[in-house]
């Protein structure tokens, strides 16, 4: 007899099959969502609005897998994959632990000398479709309008190179820039691990470090001491691939 299922996958199957395997899951189909009332569900790919709308109208938990904080910025290929509870990315509030995992985790934390202008990186469109906000020009037009009515640094886009490899956030950083404004990007983290301010202004990992839009021209510098404990709250929001297989991002979500 076919074991019972425990939990559903959408999405990207590449990602979500860990969990899978973990917990005895199949992928679904939409419909399949829809009537769901009892398991949960996991999904990659923040463009299928489908999961978080049926999950919370039929009351049942859901879990969002992505691309990892922290660890992937020199890597061709994806180590660490975020994965939230309830929402896409994990906000905050920022919870103590321990720096075990932070250690283990390799990448570039050098910091980066703040400059005079200020850098906003656009929302991708399918993340502007997700999040309802618009065409991407308009939403640029519109944070361009909100910064100038708090100072006259020079503003600046930073589009997403369509490579990978080609995506060292770190160079740009290095462009004069004294703070980063993004929606919900991972370039928010990248900016503040270098030491540059950011303002977020959707709900994202940066959140917890983030400033107000309107003292962008006078942000304070990032805090040492809080990265520190905010660095150390998101090693374990991350997980790799072995961890999902394992059990043991399941284990350390539901702590």
């Amino acid at each position: 007899m076919e074991p019972a299922v425990k939990i559903l996958g959408y999405g990207k199957t590449r990602h979500v099959q860990p969990f899978l395997d973990f917990l005895g899951g199949r992928m679904a189909t939409s419909d399949e969502l829809k009537q769901n009332r009892r398991l949960p569900v996991v999904v990659a790919g923040s463009t299928k609005r489908i999961v978080p709308n049926t999950c919370q109208e039929n009351q049942v938990p859901w879990y969002s897998v992505d691309s990892g904080y922290i660890g992937n910025a020199d890597r061709k290929w994806k180590l660490w994959f975020r994965v939230t509870a309830g929402a896409w990315q994990d906000s905050g509030p920022i919870h103590e632990r321990d720096s075990k995992r932070l250690q283990s985790i390799q990448f570039d934390q050098e910091p980066v000398v703040r400059g005079s202008r200020i850098m906003i990186v656009p929302p991708h469109p399918k993340v502007a479709a997700t999040f309802d906000l618009g065409e991407v020009d308009d939403w640029i037009t519109a944070t361009i309008s909100k910064i100038k009515q708090h100072t006259d640094r020079d503003v600046f886009i930073r589009n997403r190179p369509d490579s990978r490899n080609k995506r060292q956030f770190k160079h740009a950083l290095q462009d004069n820039v004294n703070a980063v404004v993004v929606y919900n990007s991972n370039c928010g983290v990248e900016s503040l691990v270098h030491g540059i301010p950011t303002v977020a202004l959707g709900l994202c990992a940066s959140t917890a470090m983030s400033q107000s839009i309107d003292s962008i021209d006078q942000l304070n510098s990032v805090d040492a001491d809080k990265r520190q404990s905010w660095l150390k709250h998101l090693s374990y929001c991350q997980f790799t691939q072995a961890e999902m297989r394992n059990g043991t991002a399941w284990r350390i979500l539901h702590e």
